[in-house]
Order: C-alpha cells, then sequence, then structure tokens
C-alpha cells in the first residue's frame, strides 16, 4: 500500500509540476524514457497521453553485458535497437545459440530476453506514435 501511495505522490506531484511550470493541458502528449523499472512504466496510467518508452543506453547496456564476446551478434541485436525494431531485435537475439553465452550470464540473458519481449511496446519508436495521433 505504502509503494503504491509512493507511486501515486510522485506522478501526481509531478503532473502538477508540469502544469504549473508549462503550457500543458489534456491533449498534450508526455514521452518518459526510462530504464524499465516498474514505478516508472506506471506514467501510462496517471496522465492521459503518456508513452513510455525504454531508455536505448539501459538496454543497449544490458545487450552488451551478455553478448560482448559475440560482436557479429552484438552488432546485429545494436542495430535493431537503433532501429527501433523489436521484431528484428527478438530476431536477433533468438539466432544466438544459448550455449555461446558465457554460463555466468545464461541466466541474466534469458531474463533480460524475456523482460523486453513484455516489454516490446516501450521498444517502438515513440515519433510514430506521436505522428500516427497527429490532429
Amino acid at each position: 500500500m505504502v509503494k503504491q501511495c509512493l507511486k501515486a505522490t510522485f506522478w501526481e506531484g509531478f503532473g502538477d509540476f508540469l502544469i504549473e511550470h508549462y503550457d500543458v493541458d489534456e491533449d498534450t502528449w508526455l514521452v518518459v524514457n526510462g530504464d524499465g523499472a516498474e514505478w516508472i512504466g506506471e506514467c501510462e496510467s496517471y496522465f492521459h497521453r503518456c508513452i513510455y518508452t525504454l531508455d536505448r543506453f539501459h538496454v543497449a547496456r544490458e545487450l552488451k553485458h551478455s553478448l560482448r564476446e559475440l560482436l557479429v551478434h552484438w552488432k546485429a541485436v545494436r542495430r535493431a535497437l537503433a532501429a527501433y525494431d523489436p521484431q528484428g531485435l527478438f530476431a536477433a537475439m533468438d539466432v544466438i545459440p544459448k550455449e555461446s553465452i558465457p554460463e555466468d550470464r545464461r541466466t541474466d540473458w534469458e531474463r533480460l530476453k524475456g523482460f523486453l519481449r513484455g516489454h516490446e511496446k516501450h521498444l517502438v519508436d515513440y515519433r510514430k506514435i506521436l505522428a500516427a495521433n497527429e490532429t
């Protein structure tokens, strides 16, 4: 209950801050870039027009941690990530044999793959979403 209250307090306070300092209204889009922490993703629940996207720096850092010795695979996933292509990213990740990941990083690799699949919509280029919603 306290954790939920803190989330609400933060996002409500942030919304109040935006209204007080910027010219925003119910038609203003808010783009929130985060590292995948659950509380950051809650932004979509608090704002009418909000796009939550995973920060490419954090995603790339995690991918590189697992793939640093596999340069061909690292370049393929990095290209797909830079292109905001979740399906291409998943395809590039899926061709990597589990055995080629160093044993001490396999659990993290599997966790990362699952996390990214669960956040597919947060890997899409927010500019495409904004363009599709222009009025």
